[in-house]
């Protein structure tokens, strides 16, 4: 799938995005603006812009689909053709303002690797939840990334939230030793990073 299709807005996804639209006024190619521009373009979740970011009147523009993943190459350009196609860079051909130079990237992905040893009760085993804690695994990154494009501070991924996840398994009775890319603390990721699941490694008792 090149572009992802959007799901009908939630209620308080609508209502949010009415409050801020009421506090925080678009015009002129301002920050406000370009954020609007771009939730309007079929496939796209968000972004965060961060202007004269390589000298007066350049734009950069980072992207998260709808699906709070990295982008495809096509919808970045979509995102690009919009806004201010290449051959055309800063002459208004696109939604920018005349003099605006966009450049549009997508947010990156930073691989997570989860080491844990586990507990089970009798009759289970690390195979057989092995599937149920991938998707909790998956489903904590998928709300990180939904906070990405309205964070001002770079995502952490946190040991304490894994681990909350992954006691709610049923089999499991304890958890400890949880390490993120080899380290017992909490990773920080850069400022337009998303966490992806890499590996889950299980020692058990």
């Amino acid at each position: 799938m090149l572009i992802p299709g959007d799901d009908e807005e939630e209620t308080e996804h609508f209502r949010a995005r009415y409050i801020a639209s009421l506090r925080s006024q678009s015009y002129g190619g301002n920050i406000a603006q370009y954020k609007e521009w771009v939730e309007t373009i079929d496939g796209t979740g968000g972004c965060k812009v961060y202007p004269i970011w390589n000298g007066g009147g350049t734009v950069k523009i980072v992207v998260i689909d709808s699906t709070w993943k990295s982008p495809s190459p096509e919808l970045i350009e979509l995102v690009q053709t919009t806004l201010d196609p290449i051959p055309n860079h800063g002459e208004g051909i696109g939604l920018a303002p005349i003099g605006h130079t966009v450049s549009v990237e997508g947010v990156a992905d930073r691989t997570v690797n989860i080491a844990v040893h586990l507990t089970f009760a009798d009759g289970y085993e690390w195979e057989s939840v092995r599937e149920q804690a991938e998707t909790a695994v998956d489903g904590y990154f998928d709300e990180l990334a939904k906070e990405w494009a309205d964070s001002e501070l770079p995502l952490i991924v946190r040991i304490s939230q894994i681990e909350v996840r992954l006691l709610g398994i049923p089999g499991i009775i304890d958890i400890s030793g949880t390490t993120i890319n080899d380290a017992e603390t909490n990773l920080q990721l850069d400022a337009d990073e998303i966490p992806v699941r890499g590996t889950i490694n299980a020692a058990t008792d």
